[in-house]
């Protein structure tokens, strides 16, 4: 329901998931080993997007009690 309610309303043209299973360091110090997914949005860089972006991952972590939500953004060259 996470990807129908908060995901799909902000990146209607389309997105990928795939879990998961990795492991990070919290700030406690503590390594946390979880299962986990990878979404996989692409858009031209319009001005809501980052904003969208950011409200997806705030919405994560409050819905899942996550500390931190790893975000990773690079410029590709893409056609369809």
């Amino acid at each position: 329901s996470f990807v129908d309610d908060v995901i799909t309303p902000r990146f209607p043209q389309g997105l990928s998931i795939w879990p998961v299973y990795g492991q990070w360091q919290s700030a406690s110090g503590t390594i946390i080993q979880e299962d986990s997914y990878v979404l996989n949005v692409m858009h031209a860089g319009e001005p809501g997007s980052e904003v969208a972006i950011t409200e997806i991952m705030s919405s994560y972590k409050q819905q899942y009690q996550q500390e931190a939500v790893l975000r990773v953004q690079s410029k590709v060259c893409v056609s369809y």
